[in-house]
């Protein structure tokens, strides 16, 4: 199964420890318009690597105009780029 990444672009929050928390997302690809949105809740994280290329994921709960979706990003650490990607994959 082909899994498909959306850049988006994430305001976040770097603490001294080098933890990171996504609070404001905007994403162009993928959808039929922009979507703009408060990270309201962090449901998971976790961190892995694929192919060499180390990640941590963040499943999220998104509010964006009135409603409220669930979508994972993931922030590429090497690269210090964010995407979108569809939950469970």
């Amino acid at each position: 199964m082909e899994q498909r990444l959306w850049p988006v672009d994430v305001i976040s929050l770097s603490s001294a420890g080098g933890a990171i928390r996504p609070l404001r997302i905007r994403a162009t690809e993928g959808f039929d318009e922009m979507v703009i949105g408060n990270v309201c809740e962090i449901l998971s994280t976790r961190e892995s690597r694929t192919l060499g290329a180390e990640y941590q994921a963040f499943l999220c709960r998104v509010r964006s105009a009135k409603t409220v979706i669930v979508l994972e990003l993931k922030y590429f650490v090497g690269s210090h780029c964010w995407y979108l990607s569809q939950p469970g994959m």
